[in-house]
């Protein structure tokens, strides 16, 4: 065979087998320091869920901060960054919210 054509097969190999490689499913690794919103958030976790038919439960955490700019973006996650996602994991989101002041009036 001309060496082109050897060329031209394992290429082919190399590019079928790289595209037929699957990645088990991962924590994005912008899911902290408040460099996503929560709803940007959800989105991508749904979208990690269908594109690996995996169920992952998703609990919002929601911490007091008096960083305006992380204000429902989320602080962090209850697992490490870049974590492979398996089905049945619990995936806590923590996210970022203003303190509140209440005042009780006294009514008559």
């Amino acid at each position: 065979m001309p060496k082109s054509l050897n060329k031209s097969i394992l290429l082919m190999v190399l590019f079928f087998t790289y595209c037929a490689t699957s990645y088990p499913a991962s924590l994005p690794l912008s899911f902290n320091n408040c460099e996503i919103s929560l709803d940007e958030s959800l989105e991508i976790m749904n979208k990690i869920e269908s594109d690996n038919e995996i169920k992952i439960e998703i609990r919002i955490v929601k911490q007091v901060t008096d960083r305006e700019e992380c204000i429902d973006m989320v602080l962090g996650t209850n697992l490490i960054q870049g974590s492979e996602l398996k089905d049945g994991d619990l995936v806590d989101l923590v996210v970022g919210i203003k303190k509140c002041s209440y005042r009780i009036t006294k009514i008559k």
